[in-house]
């Protein structure tokens, strides 16, 4: 009875599809202006390149260079541990100072138009007629525990949130 059970349990062993799962996250993005945030907009259709002083934001069937997003941090360095703790504790972001590049066009030509119709930069440098903007911006990084999560970036009176949900960038 024994080997039959087992013959059994190794029959279905053998016909059972074994699935894996490939590790994926969402991105989240939020956006601010007239002095409000709007809903959180998950996705999973963008993909992020860069490390934690910075990075792109580009749709995941394009090349990282053509992308929508991109800060940078003027001489990020990686805080201490003790400093990772005091923030936590008392609730307090992280406040850098960078850059913002994201593009335009004749039709949008701000920003903020942009993010009230779209909810996020849409316009890539592929675009037809798109114009790329540089501008100093100030990021946020909310406190943590691990890594950086949650990135507020403020420039030209509007902020664009993005939360790397369980995106993490090799040390």
């Amino acid at each position: 009875m024994r080997k039959y059970l087992f013959f059994l349990f190794g029959l279905l062993v053998m016909f059972t599809p074994l699935e894996s799962h490939a590790q994926s996250y969402e991105l989240g993005f939020a956006c601010f202006y007239d002095g409000y945030w709007g809903s959180w907009y998950n996705t999973s259709n963008y993909n992020i390149w860069g490390n934690y002083g910075g990075f792109i934001v580009y749709d995941s069937y394009e090349h990282p260079s053509n992308y929508r997003f991109k800060f940078q941090i003027n001489s990020y360095t990686q805080p201490s541990k003790d400093e990772i703790k005091a923030h936590w504790r008392n609730k307090q972001p992280f406040v850098y100072y960078g850059t913002a590049e994201y593009y335009v066009s004749d039709i949008d030509t701000t920003i903020k138009q942009i993010l009230k119709n779209y909810g996020m930069p849409f316009l890539t440098s592929s675009s037809i007629n798109a114009v790329k903007r540089t501008v100093s911006a100030e990021i946020r990084i909310l406190p943590y525990k691990k890594h950086p999560v949650c990135y507020n970036i403020f420039f030209d009176d509007v902020g664009f949130a993005i939360s790397l949900g369980t995106a993490s960038f090799p040390k």
